[in-house]
C-alpha cells in the first residue's frame, strides 16, 4: 500500500480524491419538493408526538409490497444493525399497536421511541443539524474493503428527517455503493429513498 501511495503521480491522488468524493451518498429533494414544509427552530415542537410505525408509502422508488410491509420508522431512523432489529421485531405482538413517538430537545437533538400500546419499550437519543428547514442526522454509515476505489469499494448511507405539509414525517436515505478496478471499471449504484410515515397526533 505505502509503495503504490509513493508511486502515484500527483495527478493519480487527483483522479482518487475525486473518485472518492464523488462516490459519496448525496441528498437529492425529487421526490418531495412540492410537499416539504420548512421547519424554524421556533416551531419544530409542533411535530413531537406519535407517527405511524409502519410506513405510509414509498415516493418515487417502486418498493415490493413484501419489504415495505417490513419498513418501520424506528429502524428508518435508527439504522440498528440488522441482527439486532430482527430480534425487535420477532418480539412483536400482531395483536398490539405499536408506534413511534418523537420528541426534540436541546437545538440538535431529537429522541427516537419505540412504544407497544402505552409501553416504551426502546428508545434511542440522536444528534444532528437543521439545515434549510430539514433535520440531517449524525448517525452515517460508511463501510470499506480492499483499497477503496482502486481494488475494492464503499458503503456509504445517511439519513434526514423532513416533514410535509399534513405534518407527516418523510425519512430520506441516501446510498452509495461504489467501487472501481484501477480507475478503470466502475461497479455500484446510487439511489435516494423516500419513505413516509403518518403523524397520528
Amino acid at each position: 500500500m505505502c509503495y503504490l501511495m509513493n508511486s502515484m503521480k500527483p495527478w493519480g491522488f487527483l483522479i482518487l480524491f475525486i473518485l472518492i468524493i464523488s462516490g459519496c451518498a448525496t441528498f437529492s429533494k425529487k421526490e418531495f419538493r412540492s410537499r416539504f414544509l420548512k421547519v424554524e427552530l421556533s416551531n419544530r415542537n409542533q411535530f413531537n408526538g406519535k407517527y405511524s410505525f409502519y410506513a405510509k408509502r414509498s415516493l418515487g422508488l417502486m418498493i415490493h409490497d413484501s419489504i415495505m410491509n417490513k419498513i418501520n420508522l424506528y429502524q428508518e431512523i435508527v439504522n440498528e444493525p440488522q441482527g439486532i432489529h430482527d430480534v425487535v421485531l420477532q418480539n412483536l405482538d400482531d395483536e398490539k399497536d405499536y408506534f413511534v413517538k418523537i420528541e426534540w430537545y436541546h437545538q440538535d437533538s431529537v429522541l427516537i421511541a419505540l412504544y407497544e400500546e402505552d409501553q416504551m419499550i426502546r428508545d434511542t437519543a440522536l444528534s444532528g443539524i437543521w439545515k434549510k428547514g430539514v433535520f440531517y442526522m449524525d448517525n452515517r454509515f460508511l463501510e470499506c474493503n480492499g483499497i477503496p476505489y482502486l481494488l475494492g469499494g464503499c458503503n456509504h448511507n445517511k439519513r434526514r428527517l423532513v416533514f410535509t405539509s399534513e405534518s407527516n414525517l418523510i425519512v430520506n436515505t441516501a446510498v452509495s455503493n461504489e467501487g472501481a478496478f484501477l480507475f478503470l471499471i466502475g461497479s455500484g449504484y446510487r439511489m435516494n429513498r423516500y419513505i413516509e410515515f403518518e403523524k397520528l397526533n
